[in-house]
């Protein structure tokens, strides 16, 4: 496998409509006003919308590399928050939700068949978790040196990235006051096959001793699939 590090943050944004927003309206709000303006921002390097499919909500996720965590204290981005349009104001005061959540690099792994051309991946798994602060270092270790070995011999694993959470903040007017708060880690791994999480290797990644210690101490884990549904390109 190899690594790339050359994205050093990630904005990530969970995003839920509500009922007060037909899914079309927020759809062309999104993909023709909002996430193509923060390609406007320096700093930012892709801009993805995923839908779920699997049955867990919300229903919708955003992704964003950043060049570096910081991008969203910059000036620049203060200023497209401060000038947004009366439409994105009113959108996001009907929404149900719309997390964001800042991350900093740990790590990336690639497989070696990985091309340009496989990046976006179609599909995408998204792993957020906790653990007490006694059993951080072992966690880091476990990802380290056994479990992104492991999910890498997946059939479909094309690249998988780990973070550590900087800041979060719910911006959604009519958000559930009862969400849980955002985990401090997070992977994201990359797929160019749907199934992979019936296979015989991922299965068998979690039987290992190492494994179940690890399963055993975690706090919380909440893992979620999405499909690739728009890439906005690059920075303009």
């Amino acid at each position: 496998m190899s690594t790339d590090e050359s994205s050093e943050g990630l904005l990530l944004v969970l995003a839920d409509p509500g009922p007060d927003i037909t899914l079309e309206e927020y759809n062309d709000w999104y993909d023709n006003e909002h996430a193509p303006l923060r390609l406007t921002v320096e700093g930012f390097q892709t801009a993805l919308r995923y839908k779920a499919n699997d049955t867990a909500q919300p229903g919708w996720l955003a992704l964003y590399d950043l060049t570096d965590p910081d991008v969203i204290t910059s000036d620049a981005y203060k200023a497209i928050n401060l000038n947004q349009s009366q439409r994105e104001n009113d959108i996001i005061a009907k929404s149900k939700m719309l997390n964001r959540r800042v991350y900093s690099h740990i790590s990336t792994q690639t497989s070696p068949r990985l091309s340009p051309s496989a990046l976006p991946a179609k599909y995408v798994l998204i792993v957020s978790v906790d653990a007490k602060p006694e059993d951080e270092a072992d966690l880091n270790k476990w990802y380290a040196v056994e479990h992104m070995d492991a999910i890498s011999k997946v059939p479909g694993w094309l690249r998988g990235r780990r973070y550590k959470l900087v800041s979060t903040k719910e911006l959604a007017g009519q958000a559930d006051k009862d969400t849980p708060p955002a985990t401090k880690y997070l992977s994201v791994h990359e797929w160019d096959r749907p199934d992979y999480r019936s296979t015989k290797e991922f299965k068998e990644m979690y039987d290992t001793p190492w494994s179940v210690q690890v399963s055993n101490y975690l706090t919380r884990r909440e893992p979620r699939t999405f499909e690739l549904y728009k890439d906005f390109g690059k920075p303009r």
